[in-house]
């Protein structure tokens, strides 16, 4: 859902105010259906309260942080309703003996693995892993448990309870389990060992803003042409493309869910310019979208909002590829400085946390296709 740049966020804020009010009320017969000393439905009553935020949302109860009782609202998959469900859980009021969370958070090894040996009927007390670089700057991780020849379960269950749903799901790669272990530690370690090669990762990134970098050099692709139609989403009509930093580019391709934190280090946001070019006139096309990309650059490079990193152009659309530290000051920047583009222009963005966000970059500006 849209919600980082969403004009009017007040129906929505009203609805969660609403959940946490009905919340509040309910906090006894909770206390007691978890005490066995009340009946009735929680699983409807937790559905039909949150269904006018977001129909769907992933919720659980467990223990707190010092006793007490904690409530999970996570968008689990969903990326593009991170922000929405974390602007919830940040509107919770103080309830005694309650804590909140917009995500599964890591656990201690013990309670780790009682809940693989509950979920899956493996024990992992022998068990260990290990930790590399892998695809897209993320972890891959790999267990040995000995005796069990096809441990997939047991691993994703461990990595997932030892380090939490988040880190999981933002910069874990693949996860295996293999039968040598060589190279491997004692899972008890396994917080650790991701987080060395996390701090690694993070280290091999950039070292200055794109903003203050000069000189960049572009990879070029030419890519399969794209079938014919009516419109096109995202950049799914590319045909040629550019980038100074390829490995991110290519990592927005991928399957695996793209996070810009996997890529810089100086709190950039990797987003695009996406303008119609369908009423520019071919011999004029090439030069008209060189000068939307200097006006770019210039006007972002010199307001330090971020730089022009990349372009592309496709069957109907032209993108500018760009590497920004604050969306809503950069839409206001590129608005001034790319003067009359096409009213089909918008600024959008590669992350999967920001997949439904999008700012007009023209008063006329509709929806862009999705």
């Amino acid at each position: 859902m849209r919600w980082n740049t969403l004009p009017d966020r007040r129906p929505l804020e009203t609805a969660m105010d609403a959940f946490w009010q009905q919340f509040a009320e309910r906090t006894d017969r909770i206390d007691a259906l978890f005490r066995m000393e009340d009946r009735w439905d929680i699983v409807t009553w937790m559905n039909a309260q949150l269904a006018p935020v977001l129909p769907g949302l992933f919720w659980e109860f467990g223990p707190g942080d010092a006793g007490g009782h904690r409530l999970v609202v996570s968008c689990e998959a969903s990326l593009q309703n991170r922000h929405l469900v974390e602007a919830l859980v940040a509107r919770a009021p103080d309830i005694p003996g309650w804590t909140f969370s917009s995500s599964r958070p890591p656990t201690t090894p013990e309670v780790a693995a009682n809940f693989v040996d509950h979920r899956t009927g493996a024990r992992i007390g022998r068990a260990q892993v290990a930790c590399s670089p892998g695809e897209g700057n993320r972890v891959d991780i790999r267990w040995h448990i000995p005796g069990l020849r096809d441990g997939f379960d047991a691993a994703y269950e461990g990595t997932s309870r030892l380090l939490g749903e988040q880190a999981v799901s933002d910069h874990v790669g693949v996860i295996d389990c293999v039968e040598s272990a060589d190279d491997q530690r004692g899972w008890r370690t396994l917080p650790v060992l991701f987080g060395k090669v996390r701090t690694d990762i993070q280290r091999g990134l950039p070292e200055a803003p794109w903003a203050l970098s000069e000189d960049l050099r572009f990879t070029m692709w030419k890519l399969e042409r794209p079938a014919a139609a009516s419109d096109h989403p995202a950049q799914t009509d590319l045909t040629i493309a550019k980038s100074a930093h390829p490995e991110m580019w290519v990592s927005t391709r991928a399957r695996a869910p793209f996070l810009s934190t996997r890529f810089s280090r100086h709190g950039e946001t990797f987003a695009y310019v996406k303008t119609d070019l369908s009423g520019v006139p071919d011999d004029d096309a090439f030069e008209h979208k060189a000068q939307l990309e200097d006006k770019a650059d210039a006007a972002l490079r010199q307001a330090g909002l971020g730089a022009l990193i990349g372009g592309g152009t496709g069957l109907r659309y032209g993108y500018l590829e760009l590497a920004i530290t604050d969306i809503v000051a950069a839409q206001a920047t590129l608005r001034a400085a790319l003067g009359e583009v096409s009213p089909r222009s918008w600024l959008l963005f590669h992350d999967a946390t920001l997949r439904d966000d999008w700012l007009p970059l023209h008063d006329e500006a509709p929806a862009p296709p999705a």
